[in-house]
């Protein structure tokens, strides 16, 4: 193929047309055809996504100088290949738009890693489907979050959780537009609104943070907001984070069981969260200055739970369901 085009050209082209025809050519050939060999990409621009498709669902962020190994680009620039970093997987990214090319390359060619045929991902690889689509099945209604929650960039499909790039911390009484769930079912693609109308960025959010607050547990990466409650399952027990900085966990009836002794934040911003490090955390202002005002003292115990149990006691559980943490109310 590329000696017959080689050919024709030196016979219908100056020499120095010839050698800008040959190089675009070859370019065509290498990126629009499948190889036995990808090559090896950097990401040069911010607001780069992985997607499923060109175009498509998004599965995360990709940052500057992650790799992607891209096997095909189309005619509209979008690149396929293996994308590292924190989406591991298959899937297609936007190569250049008018600004230009969002890559940089030195050449190095790789091994492919992902299939050559049925490159345009289908929506059931990804997703569990869009839930709450309006008639354009472009985006979904306005959910308002009932409580704190984390943000993430991007999520890891197979622990179930948010991955990376922390984004900060909804609040609750937000609004947001779900676009799909991930396809373990643990997590939502949104994008959070105002009145005004909806941001283009898209977020990764546990799914149960958009349910009514269940009863007797945190789980990591979930958080009282100011004035907010956790109950026990048996409505016995409350832990509030109450408007004068202070997380209280109370019995009906009774009265005050523990404290944290955080007091005299009256008016500030204030948060109580299970984070994903598993410290159980009171913050006061946590979506500027950050201020901790108390701790579990619990981190290095990742997917670690807050549970408010029947009998009394709060109890912070590792993943592996051993308590690391007690407030010692136990058993009432």
């Amino acid at each position: 193929m590329k000696k017959i085009l080689v050919s024709l050209m030196t016979k219908v082209l100056k020499p120095k047309l010839v050698i800008h025809a040959a190089i675009l050519i070859a370019g065509l050939l290498s990126f629009t055809q499948f190889a036995n060999a990808a090559t090896a990409y950097y990401v040069s621009s911010a607001n780069v996504y992985a997607r499923t498709q060109a175009g498509g669902y998004a599965m995360g962020r990709l940052y500057t100088n992650q790799r992607m190994d891209i096997q095909y680009t189309d005619s509209a620039g979008w690149a396929y290949g293996y994308i590292y970093g924190y989406v591991n997987r298959c899937g297609w990214a936007q190569y250049s738009d008018n600004n230009g090319a969002k890559f940089w390359t030195n050449g190095a060619s790789v091994s492919n890693r992902c299939r050559t045929t049925n490159i345009y991902l289908s929506q059931s690889e990804f997703t569990n489907g869009e839930i709450w689509t309006n008639s354009s099945g472009n985006d979904g209604v306005l959910i308002t979050l009932p409580r704190d929650t984390y943000t993430w960039d991007n999520w890891s499909w197979d622990a179930r959780w948010g991955n990376y790039n922390y984004r900060g911390i909804s609040r609750a009484g937000s609004l947001w537009k779900i676009r799909y769930t991930t396809k373990d079912g643990g997590g939502v693609m949104a994008r959070p609104c105002t009145s005004a109308g909806c941001a283009s960025d898209w977020y990764f959010i546990q799914r149960s943070s958009f349910d009514t607050i269940h009863c007797g547990y945190l789980y990591s990466g979930e958080g009282l907001g100011k004035g907010q409650t956790l109950n026990s399952c048996d409505g016995r027990f409350s832990l509030t984070m109450q408007t004068d900085g202070n997380l209280v966990l109370y019995q009906s009836g009774v009265g005050a069981l523990w404290a944290t002794g955080t007091t005299g934040y009256t008016g500030r911003n204030l948060s109580a969260f299970m984070q994903t490090d598993g410290n159980l955390v009171v913050y006061a202002d946590p979506w500027s200055n950050w201020i901790p005002l108390w701790n579990s003292g619990t981190p290095g115990y990742p997917n670690s739970r807050l549970q408010l149990q029947n009998d009394g006691n709060l109890v912070i559980y590792n993943a592996y369901n051993n308590w690391i943490w007690a407030s010692h109310t136990c058993c009432r």
